[in-house]
Formats: C-alpha cells, structure tokens, sequence
C-alpha cells in the first residue's frame, strides 16, 4: 500500500497512528446526520473550526481529527487529548492536494501527518 502525503498539522498528543475514512463536519447538522445513520467505518473528521463544541455528542467515537485551525490550546486539542482521541490542529493542506470525503487516510502523531492510502 503506497501514500501521499497530503498535509500537515501539529499533533495535539503523542500515539500510533491511525486509518479512516475522512468525513467533513462542519456544522451541527453535519453532526446530527451522522449521529442518525448507521456508519461502522472508521472515521477522520476534517474540521475548520477548533472551538466547534458541536463535535460533542460524536467526538469519542471518532478514530481521528484533523482541524485546519487552532493550537494545542484551543477547546479542540483538549478535549482530543482528554478522549484520547488522535489530532492534528493548525492543519496545512500539501499545494495541490485537495481533502475528500471517503479517502481512506493515515494519520500519524509523531510527523503530523495526513497520508492517503492507496490500495
């Protein structure tokens, strides 16, 4: 399996990477939607926003994080590292590449790297 490289951010919290499927949360109601199907994937949540308290009632069971503000400061990293929740905050997207919905992605804490996987 190879891999591109297609940004990076800065780790909230040391850990083993981890894969899954990137879905976009953006608002409550991309929030709510999920919460009401049934999605047995893995998922990568891609966030603008790192004080997006909406992500509460789904965020234990992401399997990752990546937002493309914030710091390890901000509500986002904190409440990632108290679930344990592997993130990236202040994420910087690689010129050229493009963050789509059901790519299967590696995100690794120790490089801060998001890596799509290609079968």
């Amino acid at each position: 399996m190879s891999a591109t490289v297609l940004g990076v951010g800065t780790p909230v919290a040391d850990g083993a990477a981890v894969s899954g499927h990137l879905i976009s949360l953006n608002e409550p109601s991309d929030v709510l939607a999920l919460l009401d199907e049934v999605d047995e994937r893995k998922l990568v949540a891609v966030i603008r926003d790192a004080g997006a308290t909406f992500l509460g009632p789904l965020q234990a069971d992401l399997t990752g994080l990546v937002c493309l503000s914030g710091d390890l400061g901000s509500h986002l990293a904190i409440v990632s590292r108290e679930l344990g929740t592997p993130a990236l905050v202040g994420f910087q997207i690689t010129a050229g590449h493009v963050l789509r919905d059901g790519t299967l992605v590696e995100l690794d804490p120790g490089s801060g790297q998001l890596r799509a996987l290609e079968r």
